[in-house]
């Protein structure tokens, strides 16, 4: 195993999967001041690595002075922390910061592996940060600021197989700094934006209570956690959500309704986001864009036709409202990664994509009335994998795709293909639902020179080297993928869209992204005409 060299002089095993290949960590002292050793790789005294080693002769008293008096997810107050309480000290960007406890409900990770009863996922250190922050999302610039250590990608960087660097830079003394640039003036208070769900079923509220997600993951989530906005209003037609969604949020009875028209008219939100049925996408949108909302954010699929998602782009273009679909993984850390990427050429050139989201049959409920819907698991999760190949890899000129159905009584499909030709002339094709008894969704996107596989349950990459098989050819040896590019979903997907709406700009999951998906769909259910093909 690889061996790291920490900044008190000595060394210390690094964790499985950090080998020279990955990259080694490049950690500065915390601060040398009255003894202090600084923070680095090591081992705890029960014999179990930690990302960071805690500094001893920060004391107590000066460690809860300089965190504000922070507590661990885990509420255990500030003086069980110590050199054995502490497992790691991250920053995750300006002013935000990461603190564990070992209290196991701190820990965050991906259910299939677990290094030395850490939590740690094994890709590697990128991944690392990125499951670290999700332990934290609902604790946003927990430290107010008062950061020891940020993330830059400058110099004294540790470098993956693709060059993309991570690394961490002394900022101990950062408030000083930007006193003396910018005086004494006191920041500007950010503006609160009052937002409302319509919608509060599994997307809009209920998929809080899933232990196993990063967290958030519903539009209320989003609203509730962060600093920014403010849920002032709620609507679905069933009261018992209603109630459950009032007091999770602690939005007052007055300001729950069955009626979406009564929310929009009494209460007069700002933002919007509609998490209902398909078939209602258009006609809460356009009737909130025309109440005055300044930013609607819609579920997926956008629409049942393009006929209606042209009406809701028109609509919210002419009333000045910025319209976003929920293509979530568009704001995902590993998915910009790769963009990013593919993007500076580090795979080549792009020349063949396979992806699948893989589901079981449709459920005998709402998913298998077309008329509510809008279809099957093409639709319904397709769309995801459509777009997530229209923002990796560029835009889909041609299409020609097929359905299946087993029960020739359904009235949706249950398997969905598709055969595409992307923009740079790559190859690519999808498989949606097809009957398995499993879910899976990923990507496998191949360029001349090197290769990455993406998904809910995989990020793994490939570069060339010499083959360890047979002299003289050129084979796939497996790196560590590109590095996550911070911040993670949440809080990037309510900063990035408040950032378009008042920049004025489109988001990156815009309106027209979102017809583009459902346009990709329909196309393979033979109701659109993409290029030349077309889907029989």
């Amino acid at each position: 195993m690889d061996r790291i060299r920490s900044n008190c002089g000595r060394e210390s095993r690094g964790f499985p999967g950090l080998g020279s290949r990955q990259g080694l960590w490049n950690l500065p002292d915390l601060g040398r001041g009255n003894g202090d050793r600084g923070l680095g790789p090591g081992w705890d005294g029960e014999g179990r690595a930690f990302p960071f080693r805690y500094p001893r002769a920060l004391g107590i008293p000066a460690f809860r002075k300089r965190c504000g008096g922070f507590q661990c997810p885990c509420r255990r107050p500030p003086e069980c922390f110590g050199p054995r309480a502490v497992s790691s000290l991250l920053s995750t960007g300006p002013g935000r910061w990461i603190f564990f406890c070992r209290d196991a409900s701190c820990f965050l990770w991906d259910g299939s592996r677990d290094i030395q009863g850490f939590g740690l996922p094994c890709r590697g250190t990128y991944s690392f940060l990125r499951h670290s922050f999700n332990a934290l999302c609902r604790r946003a610039d927990p430290f107010r600021g008062k950061s020891f250590l940020e993330i830059s990608s400058g110099s004294s960087a540790s470098r993956n197989g693709f060059g993309m660097t991570v690394s961490f830079s002394r900022a101990a003394k950062r408030g000083k700094r930007r006193a003396g640039i910018a005086g004494r003036r006191k920041k500007e208070k950010k503006r609160i934006y009052r937002a409302a769900v319509i919608g509060c079923g599994r997307i809009g509220s209920l998929l809080e209570r899933d232990r196993l997600r990063p967290h958030p993951c519903t539009h209320a989530g989003y609203y509730g956690f962060h600093e920014r906005t403010k849920i002032v209003a709620g609507c679905d037609l069933r009261q018992d959500r209603l109630e459950e969604f009032g007091r999770r949020w602690k939005v007052p009875p007055s300001r729950l309704f069955k009626k979406y028209q009564d929310l929009l008219s009494v209460v007069k939100p700002e933002i919007v986001s509609v998490a209902t049925y398909t078939e209602s996408h258009c006609e809460i949108v356009v009737a909130a864009a025309r109440a005055g909302a300044k930013i609607i954010l819609c579920e997926k699929p956008m629409a049942r036709s393009l006929r209606e998602a042209d009406q809701m782009i028109r609509t919210c273009r002419r009333s000045g409202t910025l319209l976003v679909i929920h293509h979530e993984r568009r704001w995902h850390p590993n998915y910009r990664a790769v963009r990013k990427a593919i993007q500076s050429g580090l795979l080549g050139e792009i020349r063949t994509v396979v992806g699948n989201v893989l589901t079981s049959e449709p459920r005998r409920d709402w998913h298998a009335n077309p008329a509510v819907s809008g279809g099957g698991p093409t639709l319904h999760d397709g769309t995801h994998l459509f777009d997530a190949i229209r923002y990796l890899c560029g835009e889909i000129v041609s299409l020609r795709g097929e359905t299946e159905r087993k029960d020739p009584k359904a009235r949706v499909e249950d398997t969905g293909r598709a055969w595409m030709v992307l923009e740079n002339g790559a190859r690519a094709f999808v498989e949606c639902g097809g009957r398995r008894e499993y879910f899976n969704f990923e990507i496998d996107i191949q360029g001349t020179r090197g290769r990455i596989v993406i998904g809910n349950a995989v990020y793994r990459a490939w570069t060339l080297g010499p083959s360890p098989r047979y002299e003289g050819f050129v084979e796939f040896s497996e790196t560590a993928p590109p590095p996550p590019l911070l911040p993670d979903t949440f809080p990037f997907i309510v900063e990035e869209i408040l950032e378009a709406y008042e920049e004025g700009r489109a988001s990156i999951s815009s309106g027209e992204d979102g017809r583009e998906a459902l346009r990709c769909v329909l196309g393979v259910y033979g109701r659109a005409r993409i290029g030349s093909g077309f889907a029989e």
